[in-house]
Parts: structure tokens; C-alpha cells; sequence
């Protein structure tokens, strides 16, 4: 069995980044070189700009939550509770929730899993990872 270890970060199809599942519940995003160097990328939020359009790549880990920009992708109050007990997760844990809705983000934005060998102490979690993906999940925005 395996385990989602990262979020391959999908913009227009093209990955930009990618958010890696570390130690400890914390995750991380970092953009992948090849969006860095290109001068025609697409921009994926302001918020990375700087005050002269070049990106701001300053990464840092978050603990349970995701960074500020990802976390806002997410549905929030009671339709995150509803989708979260769907996926076997905890609304709070948005690494996990990232994952399950990934292909039902707003906009041109997709979160692909990236698997791994699954650790030890993870393995019962993993396996209603395993389970929650296997239902599809959806939400939309309409009518917000």
C-alpha cells in the first residue's frame, strides 16, 4: 500500500510546485524550477509577487493547516465537515482534505498525489486514505 506523500501542483496542467507531507502533521510548499526561471509563467496567485512582479520563494512549513493560499482553496464550515467524515479525515487536517479534492479545486488549479512507502505508524490512517479515495468527492462553488 502506499501513502500520499506530496501535492504535485497543477496550473493550466503545467506544475508549478509542489507541497511536501513532512514529520509531524506540517507540510510545505515549494515551486518547482522549471515555473521559477520561466519568464512566461502563469501566475499562480499575487500573493507570490513581490512589489516588482518578481516571485517571492521563501517557503515554510505549516502545522496541520496549509499554507495560507492552498488552505483558501478549500470549502470551509459546514460543506468541510460534510466532505471531511466523507473522506475518513479530519476537517481540521488540510493536507489530507487537500488531497481528496484535489481535481475539484476553483479555477485551472489541480493537487495531484504524489505516493510513497507508508511509514509504520501511519499505515491505519493511510488505509481510510486508501478507502475515502476510492469515493469520488466533489463540492462546488455555485450559488456561494
Amino acid at each position: 500500500m502506499s501513502e500520499i506523500v506530496a501535492l504535485d501542483i497543477l496550473l493550466h496542467d503545467h506544475r508549478i510546485g509542489r507541497i511536501a507531507r513532512l514529520d509531524g502533521d506540517r507540510s510545505i510548499f515549494t515551486f518547482d524550477d522549471d515555473y521559477l526561471h520561466d519568464d512566461h509563467r502563469p501566475t499562480l496567485s499575487l500573493a507570490y509577487k513581490d512589489e516588482y512582479g518578481a516571485i517571492i520563494n521563501e517557503p515554510r512549513a505549516y502545522q496541520t493547516r496549509l499554507e495560507p493560499f492552498f488552505s483558501n482553496l478549500l470549502p470551509e464550515g459546514v460543506l468541510r465537515d460534510y466532505l471531511a467524515r466523507r473522506a475518513g479525515v479530519k476537517s481540521i487536517r488540510e493536507f489530507q482534505l487537500l488531497a481528496q479534492l484535489g481535481d475539484d479545486l476553483p479555477g485551472a488549479l489541480r493537487a495531484v498525489p504524489v505516493t510513497g512507502t507508508p511509514l509504520a505508524d501511519e499505515q491505519a490512517e493511510d488505509q481510510t486514505l486508501a478507502d475515502a479515495a476510492k469515493r469520488v468527492l466533489r463540492f462546488s462553488l455555485a450559488g456561494v
